[in-house]
């Protein structure tokens, strides 16, 4: 939209744009539970129907790591019983390690900083640590520590996390940070 809401920008809606407000909508959800006025009920169910048959799998390193941030996120709502979309955690879990593997077939990690975008990798990256932290979640959580789908596919990415180092490493260099994207973008990649 643009920036008054009077109008779309884009005619269209992003591959992760419903999961994006089904999960936030939970999240505003859980945080007024007390307000017995404030109900989002026919907004989540909306949403919830949307992503019934979506495949969230990508080969953008943004999209992967806004996946496993997701995916974090609503395991914190389920381990706080604030939702049992249990089914739909291990459906975003999938695709997020899909999506990773993709983009690691891509080999963008040994492109030059020229022909790479700091900001959707810096995305991957903190996707990466919501990852690790998921799987910290898991094996504490009441919840969610007995599903063996779940642990075996946190630990599967957790495994990654040398790609956030890598990305982090490369792009705080000071040739990176000369390179045209980073310098073309850099009001994106500071927001990271």
């Amino acid at each position: 939209m643009n920036i008054d809401l009077t109008r779309p920008l884009v005619p269209s809606i992003g591959l992760h744009d419903p999961l994006d407000g089904l999960i936030t909508y939970m999240e505003l959800w859980a945080d007024a539970s007390g307000d017995s006025g404030f109900s989002l009920t026919a907004e989540i169910r909306d949403l919830e129907e949307m992503c019934v048959w979506m495949d969230w799998t990508t080969s953008d390193p943004l999209g992967a790591g806004g996946l496993m941030w997701s995916a974090y996120t609503l395991a914190k709502l389920i381990s706080e019983g604030h939702s049992d979309k249990i089914g739909l955690l291990i459906n975003i879990l999938a695709s997020a390690l899909l999506s990773l593997e993709l983009s690691l077939a891509t080999s963008f990690l040994r492109l030059p900083a020229d022909m790479r975008l700091a900001f959707r990798e810096f995305g991957l990256s903190i996707g990466l640590k919501a990852a690790r932290r998921l799987l910290e979640l898991i094996e504490v959580s009441n919840v969610l520590a007995d599903n063996s789908e779940l642990s075996s596919s946190a630990k599967s990415l957790a495994r990654y996390k040398w790609i956030a180092d890598n990305i982090e490493g490369f792009w705080l260099s000071q040739l990176s940070k000369m390179s045209r994207p980073w310098m073309g973008h850099k009001n994106i990649t500071w927001l990271c």
